[in-house]
């Protein structure tokens, strides 16, 4: 079955749409967790499709009853799996950092830095975690066939896709401010539901949806690499207090703020290029593109 994580004309009306694709995203979601043991890959999937599930839900906010409801099963059901992810990012940002740092130095800090020493490597997920995500997801489930909104046709979304692309430049300004930390972080929970957002949209302009949709997962990959680098750099000052100045992770540390310099650079060009404008203009301009299409 091949997942359409967006409306189509022939959908009898958003709500209808707002119905299917939950139903396929969780569908798909329970699957995985039903295959047992979840290894790295299925943990990433799963979280990412609880993810979708709340850019979903924003889209529809404001004529969505019990959102609030909807948008915390999601989010606690994607919690309950975030343990199992930590080894693998750390030793994953760790690689890529010593490799972009060149062969040399790579070869004389990577064994000092990688494997056990860094992190404990992460268990899979317990029984008790999948257990209670899986109850989680099914009973949205079950709810989602009665999902109610108050709202039809554009006036269903517009003030949802406004409300976000708002909340994405108040994260902006803030981030802007003072770039880095918790402000980079917020930023990129928002330019993710702008990018599910368009994905959601992309057949209302396939070609201007297809470059907006690239700029957006730049920005999401620029602001992801920044927090997967500040996540490292927390983990290594707090690993062992007592080493002297000379350990290797000081090197490390060198690099990681000369890297994150340029990251936060990147991602506020990008977010300032994807964000500028009023939200209600773009909610004007998309609302127009929904009729034609229709």
């Amino acid at each position: 079955m091949i997942l359409a994580y967006r409306f189509r004309r022939k959908d009898k009306s958003v709500e209808a749409a707002l119905r299917r694709i939950a139903r396929e995203q969780l569908v798909k979601t329970l699957g995985l967790l039903d295959e047992g043991e979840l290894g790295p890959e299925a943990v990433h999937e799963v979280r990412a499709r609880c993810k979708k599930l709340r850019a979903l839900l924003r889209l529809v906010r404001p004529s969505l009853r019990h959102f609030g409801r909807e948008d915390e099963a999601f989010r606690d059901a994607a919690r309950l799996l975030a343990p199992a992810r930590d080894y693998e990012v750390l030793q994953a940002t760790l690689a890529r950092l010593l490799a972009s740092a060149g062969n040399r130095l790579g070869e004389r800090l990577g064994p000092a830095l990688t494997g056990p020493e860094l992190a404990p490597p992460a268990a899979p997920p317990d029984r008790t975690a999948i257990d209670g995500c899986r109850e989680l997801l099914n009973d949205a489930l079950r709810r989602s066939r009665a999902w109610e909104l108050t709202d039809e046709g554009w006036p269903a979304l517009g003030p949802g896709l406004a409300r976000t692309l708002g909340q994405a430049q108040a994260e902006l300004d803030a981030a802007q401010r003072e770039p880095g930390g918790e402000a980079f972080h917020a930023l990129r929970k928002q330019a993710k539901y702008h990018f599910h957002h368009v994905s959601l949209l992309a057949r209302l302009d396939p070609a201007a949806f297809r470059k907006r949709g690239k700029h957006a997962r730049l920005l999401c990959e620029l602001l992801g690499e920044e927090h997967d680098l500040a996540v490292l750099s927390a983990h290594l000052a707090g690993s062992d207090p007592d080493r002297p100045w000379t350990d290797p992770t000081e090197a490390v540390q060198v690099l990681i703020r000369r890297k994150r310099t340029y990251l936060a650079h990147d991602a506020l060009a990008a977010a300032q290029r994807l964000f500028a404008g009023k939200p209600e203009e773009l909610r004007e301009e998309w609302g127009k593109l929904w009729t034609k299409w229709h």
